[in-house]
């Protein structure tokens, strides 16, 4: 039955959805206002029933009888169970979006300009008949017997009757008992339930329409305050701009040219015209130079966030903005990273990626100078006299010491399957990955975190390991480097859903506050990520190179070693036949 009952309900929520996406027909919501007015004039007459019974002819000791007998009357509760009857069934129409605003006829006819002066005209002139008819008001309230003849009324029996017998005949008549109530009276207490009614309805929708216009003003000052929030500082799209331009610059021009000369070092050493120690020379000297173009790249996006978030960066300011890179690697690479391994689960598992966060590749902000750039002079000529031209490098960028080495798992694939049945084991392993850098390598989404120690808490509750989140809160409660983060998944391209795939993921960027809520909300976070994304496609770029030149440098390396061990391998040759040749010597 339950089941049943269930089925029903979401039936109905689905067809309630559908409804409300619907638009509702003009002619049909035309038709329900027609019966809405016709409804509102057949409450003008439930008026006039109740003015009725309210007003009997004469009050005495059955008044309540006669009331209770009126307002239990067939005709009475009839009228009323139509009335009840038609606005619910509009009601329910205007709920399930069949129809919008029904009652707008009845409410444009009392919210005319003229309609409130004209029921407080009505109630006046009902206040001037009952001051006029107050005595006999009074009579009728009190059930008083006696009547005063006037002089008028008097003056003409006397005129009219000449003998005496009929005189006293219609004065007796005259000064009979009546407590009738007086003419008109049931009209005009119908007129004044009906200036109630009219100002009952002006004011609702007086208040409707005032209840609309706050919602408007309310709409519009969200959105105005959201702008607001979301306006960056003044001097934020100009750093955008030169940060554009310059980062491009290192990606399509140095970067470029570095790789081409590495290339060339590597042809050359190919054909044996260098030695591989010149190789890995060149090689060490490019990837030093690229290090420091990056920290600069990583420089430039925190001054960003920083100026997005309308902060001031320098030696004594309130907040301290770092910014570091995350290498993804292979699980074969475990064996090459050197940082420490922090949130790895204690089950058998082996994760789809790694990210290595090496300090060499971050940077804190710590000064007011906003530019990538510096000149040096150089000589055009020897000649003194002659000009001189300022000629662009790029700025020195010291790394961070602060922020520590680490590798962290990134989980990608759903090995449910293999939990089964182990104790202890999350329904998903995606649910190892740390907040931050490992979920954006696996969504290909940015991860903006307000608040590091309450996101540990949210982790796991959303089942995140037990072990794992003590690990993190631990972290983060006594590191108040990190309040709160952004993390973006870097990619050299984006336009393409495929290339959001983490296997297209070249590294994630982390930037990191000392303070609760950077970027205010994960709406700015968003606006910030679109805005800076010519920059990180840029960097994205500049780090595909540089990991091409790691990995020269690497197969480099096992060249340098296999030619150690093949000196070492004749230097031993050469021992072993010079210990031969000299017991040779001493036998001969």
């Amino acid at each position: 039955m339950s089941d049943k009952s269930g089925y029903l309900i979401s039936l109905f929520r689905e067809f309630k959805t559908k409804r409300f996406k619907a638009e509702p027909s003009k002619s049909f919501t035309n038709f329900v206002r027609v019966i809405a007015l016709c409804d509102g004039a057949l409450a003008l007459y439930a008026l006039w029933l109740l003015a009725s019974v309210i007003t009997p002819t004469t009050i005495n000791g059955s008044f309540l009888h006669y009331f209770f007998e009126g307002i239990f009357s067939l005709k009475f509760i009839a009228v009323i169970g139509i009335i009840f009857f038609v606005e619910m069934t509009i009601k329910i129409l205007e709920w399930l979006n069949f129809v919008k605003d029904p009652h707008s006829c009845v409410s444009w006819l009392c919210s005319r300009p003229m309609s409130m002066p004209m029921f407080n005209l009505i109630t006046l002139v009902v206040g001037i008949w009952a001051s006029v008819n107050s005595a006999a008001i009074l009579a009728w309230i009190e059930g008083n017997t006696q009547k005063n003849i006037s002089h008028f009324e008097l003056s003409k029996a006397i005129e009219a009757n000449k003998d005496y017998t009929s005189l006293v005949t219609t004065i007796s008549r005259m000064d009979s008992p009546s407590n009738s109530i007086p003419n008109g009276t049931r009209f005009f207490v119908w007129a004044l339930f009906l200036s109630f009614a009219g100002m009952y309805v002006n004011q609702r929708d007086a208040k409707r329409k005032e209840h609309a216009k706050e919602i408007i003003e309310s709409e519009r000052s969200k959105t105005i305050s959201t702008l607001i929030e979301l306006a960056p500082a003044s001097d934020f799209h100009e750093l955008l701009g030169n940060y554009i331009d310059v980062i491009e610059d290192f990606s399509f021009e140095v970067f470029s040219q570095q790789r081409e000369e590495v290339t060339e070092e590597k042809f050359s050493f190919e054909s044996n015209e260098i030695k591989a120690e010149q190789l890995e020379r060149k090689i060490l000297e490019t990837i030093v130079l690229q290090e420091n173009y990056i920290r600069a790249a990583l420089y430039a996006m925190g001054r960003l966030a920083a100026s997005f978030d309308q902060a001031t960066v320098s030696q004594n300011a309130d907040v301290r903005y770092r910014v570091n890179l995350m290498m993804k690697y292979k699980t074969d690479a475990l064996g090459n990273l050197s940082g420490q391994h922090r949130y790895f689960p204690s089950i058998k598992v082996t994760p789809d990626f790694y990210l290595e966060m090496n300090n060499i590749l971050s940077v804190v902000l710590i000064d007011d100078w906003p530019s990538l750039l510096e000149y040096e002079v150089q000589d055009k000529d020897k000649d003194k006299d002659k000009d001189k031209d300022k000629v662009k490098k790029v700025r020195i960028f010291d790394s961070d010491k602060d922020q520590r080495d680490c590798v962290l798992p990134v989980f990608v694939s759903d090995h449910s399957k293999l939990n089964a049945g182990k104790s202890g084991a999350p329904s998903a392993l995606t649910n190892y990955n740390l907040f931050g850098a490992p979920e954006s390598i696996r969504t290909g989404q940015p991860q903006y975190i307000e608040d590091t120690v309450k996101e540990v808490e949210l982790w796991r509750a959303d089942g995140g390991v037990q072990e794992l989140a003590d690990e993190a809160r631990d972290y983060f409660v006594k590191n108040a480097k990190a309040k709160s983060l952004i993390s973006i998944p870097l990619s050299t391209s984006r336009y393409n859903k495929d290339h959001l795939e983490p296997s297209k993921m070249i590294a994630a960027l982390n930037i990191i506050r000392d303070e609760k809520g950077m970027l205010s909300n994960s709406k700015k976070a968003q606006q910030f990520f679109h805005i800076t994304r010519p920059i990180i496609i840029s960097l994205s770029r500049m780090l595909n190179v540089y990991a091409t030149i790691l990995l020269e440098r690497a197969t480099v390396g096992k060249i340098l070693e296999e030619q150690v061990k093949e000196q070492k391998n004749d230097s031993e040759k050469k021992s072993d036949s010079c210990r031969e040749a000299s017991h040779t010597q001493e036998g001969s």
